[in-house]
């Protein structure tokens, strides 16, 4: 999985970066720090999500969070 804002990859989740089997990678929730340059104050920010399916189970089947910490 390889997530995006405003077209800019800002991480991944792949067996390649993680060194860990499919089935453990989606089964876990995770986070990514959003760097500052990637927002746009005041205008629409876009994300974007890019799954893998190699074994007709990909996509998003969980709730997904947006959240904003300082």
């Amino acid at each position: 999985m390889w997530v995006y804002l405003n077209g800019r990859l800002i991480g991944e989740r792949t067996v390649e970066s993680t060194g860990r089997p499919v089935g453990q990678i989606r089964e876990e929730p995770f986070e990514l720090p959003v760097p500052p340059d990637c927002l746009k104050p005041g205008t629409e920010n876009v994300p974007a999500v890019r799954a893998h399916d190699s074994a007709f189970g990909g996509g998003i089947y969980r709730a997904v969070r947006l959240v904003m910490a300082e």
